[in-house]
């Protein structure tokens, strides 16, 4: 599904299976000019949101059939995943693909949701923000005009406290406004990387399920050892 100009049917082939490439006819014309067609590996130009493909497959009762979809459902809405789901588990009872798809719409709609959760101002902690730097501001006034200044008794040393004091004053306040301003994005961010790092997670589980489904590991193209794992497709 969605082949545009992969040729891994030819790379897999046991000279035993039927391979069809399913793709929008521009793409399938313009695929047809490189790669020919044979009686086994086939091409079929249609849209996959299209359902009517569905009934151009040829009936291979008995046989195991194997759905591969590779980077197309990122471009498809979440409903449009959605029906191809339902039509494969209807087409195709226990088929994995629909499961995988099952599980990519919901991820898909709670990743929006979060989404829209995270992008959302939080009036609580701006709320708080703004106390706190009101109350430390108040707080930097009240200090400020209790402060003694005596003329006359000045030394170059009490000058030179002042003015660390001073800096350092300014510096701390400086840095705190700077932290409370930039809290709300960090937060944001830390979502965000929480959320990236389960996406990234499913990626990774996805692609250890399909090396159990890799058609070349039933071919001749490879050759298992004692210790090789034992994968069904």
């Amino acid at each position: 599904l969605g082949a545009g100009l992969c040729d891994r049917r030819r790379r897999v082939d046991n000279r035993r299976m039927r391979w069809i490439d399913l793709d929008l006819p521009p793409v399938i014309e313009l695929r047809r000019k490189y790669l020919e067609d044979s009686e086994r590996l086939s091409t079929l130009p249609a849209s996959v949101l299209v359902l009517s493909w569905l009934d151009a497959l040829p009936a291979v009762p008995g046989e195991p059939i194997l759905f591969q979809a590779e980077g197309l459902f990122m471009y498809l809405e979440p409903e449009e995943v959605r029906r191809l789901v339902v039509a494969l588990r209807e087409r195709f009872p226990g088929s994995g693909l629909s499961g995988v798809c099952r599980e990519l719409v919901d991820v898909a709609r709670a990743s929006k949701q979060r989404i829209v959760a995270v992008s959302r101002p939080n009036w609580a902690l701006r709320v708080g923000i703004a106390l706190i730097l009101i109350l430390g501001i108040g707080l930097l006034g009240y200090v400020a005009t209790i402060i003694e200044i005596r003329r006359g008794t000045e030394n170059l040393f009490g000058v030179l406290e002042g003015i660390d004091a001073a800096v350092n004053t300014l510096v701390l306040t400086g840095a705190g406004i700077f932290f409370l301003a930039t809290l709300e994005r960090r937060w944001r961010r830390q979502r965000a990387l929480a959320d990236l790092h389960e996406l990234r997670t499913l990626v990774h589980v996805i692609d250890m399920h399909q090396l159990t489904k890799d058609p070349s590991k039933v071919s001749n193209v490879s050759t298992s050892t004692p210790s090789s794992p034992k994968r069904l497709l």
